[in-house]
């Protein structure tokens, strides 16, 4: 009977050990089941991760550009990880453009300069695309929300001040043709053509700048002194339109018709054109010319009674239809000397001259002027823009210049500095530039 008993406690013995057993057993499945969930989300991240870097260092290439910087963050983002695999992983409000303060090691969104991209990269249930979780189905989990987020700012190096738009196979889409002296330091002239002669140097005396920037070539011939502070970037990516975001021009009414005037000139709406000669005294203001030519011809002197801090002049080349916008000349003039608003009351701080990007494909010129001194921004992203026999240019703090194409021809002198900032534009920033991550 004893012995009976000892077989039995035996027999529950190895029961209780067999059920402790298959107890570990599935408890040991069970962790690891839930270490292969954790894996793949732990893969996700580090795709997202990576994602987001290559996402805001390549955005901040575009920099201070924030309409090209977000295309391109959402561009590479969709690269990296295709929507048509897992869901949008960064949408539009995922992107943020500011300032990055190195001393503080902040981001403010929105704020100026703007020189950082924030880029956050999410699978979650609010994009509509979580993590899917297969083994810790068994324990209620069936997925989880995943996101990571980069900082990269942009680069500092020499700033764009020239650049002739045209993206097709063209030579001399910027040129400088016969010209004493070009002292273009600390700027970077720049071409989109894709051509080997995309920007063309010919007969100067002697040729300074920071540097060349071409998505072709350049080629130099007849010059005296050739001087580039970095080595010139050919073939690069294009650039893109460094005001593509600027607001279309829409003025109502028409406040002149046909106006030929001179003396003090008013800003305004003037329909035909204005055409200006003899005398000209400009108050400051936003001049639209609609469905005409703006015309400055024959004057001893045209300046801008522009005393106060932040004023300034800016002249809208624009169409009430598509086809009817002009072009605009200064010509035939001794003294002109011009200045952009810098006051964020103004309709575009910082613009000299903007012609309507519909505008059809014509020349505009600076042409017969013995003393020039322009601050602010020419931009005529659609037309052919010359400089021609101008003796003297004192461009002395923001001349960014935006065409389709660009000439300087038989001119004496030609110089400029950068500090459009202090105008209220971001001038041009040189594209293909990767930034670096901050965070």
């Amino acid at each position: 009977m004893a012995a009976l008993a000892s077989r039995r406690v035996w027999r529950d013995r190895r029961g209780g050990v067999a059920a402790l057993a298959g107890f570990g057993l599935a408890a040991i499945i069970g962790v690891a089941a839930i270490a292969v969930d954790l894996s793949y989300a732990y893969m996700i991240k580090n795709w997202l991760q990576t994602t987001a870097d290559t996402a805001a260092i390549v955005a901040s290439g575009a920099l201070p550009d924030a309409d090209a910087a977000r295309a391109r963050a959402l561009e590479y983002a969709d690269k990296n990880m295709p929507s048509v695999d897992h869901g949008t992983v960064v949408a539009n409000t995922d992107v943020e453009i500011g300032n990055w303060d190195a001393n503080t090691r902040t981001f403010t969104a929105g704020e100026a300069p703007l020189n950082a991209v924030r880029v956050v990269a999410r699978r979650s249930k609010d994009n509509g695309n979580p993590v899917g979780l297969f083994f810790a189905n068994v324990l209620g989990f069936s997925e989880t929300d995943v996101a990571v987020a980069a900082i990269a700012t942009a680069e500092a190096g020499q700033p764009g001040c020239i650049l002739a738009l045209d993206p097709g196979n063209t030579s001399r889409a910027l040129r400088f043709n016969s010209m004493d002296s070009v002292q273009l330091h600390d700027c970077v002239p720049a071409a989109n053509s894709t051509n080997s002669s995309a920007i063309k140097l010919n007969s100067l005396d002697s040729f300074n700048a920071g540097s060349l920037y071409s998505a072709g070539g350049y080629s130099a011939g007849s010059i005296g002194s050739l001087n580039l502070d970095d080595p010139a970037q050919t073939y690069q990516e294009p650039i893109p339109d460094p005001f593509a975001s600027l607001a279309e021009p829409s003025p109502v009414g028409c406040d002149y018709n046909d106006e030929d005037t001179s003396g003090t000139i008013s800003p305004g709406i003037y329909c035909g054109g204005l055409k200006v000669s003899g005398s000209a005294t400009l108050q400051p203001g936003t001049y639209y010319i609609v469905d005409g030519d703006l015309e400055f011809s024959s004057i001893g002197s045209v300046g801008c009674n522009c005393s106060a801090a932040g004023s300034g002049v800016t002249f809208v080349i624009t169409e009430s239809a598509p086809g009817l916008a002009g072009t605009f000349e200064f010509s035939s003039i001794d003294s002109l000397s011009l200045r952009a608003p810098s006051d964020s009351s103004y309709d575009y701080p910082g613009m000299l001259i903007y012609v309507d990007r519909d505008a059809d494909y014509d020349t505009s010129k600076f042409n017969s002027i013995d003393s020039l001194t322009m601050n602010g921004v020419v931009y005529a992203p659609s037309q052919n823009l010359q400089f021609n026999s101008i003796d003297y240019t004192a461009q002395t703090d923001c001349a960014a210049t935006v065409a389709f194409h660009v000439e300087y021809n038989s001119m004496d002198s030609f110089g400029r500095a950068d500090n459009c900032a202090a105008y209220g534009s971001s001038g041009i920033s040189l594209g293909g530039a990767a930034g670096s991550l901050v965070q």
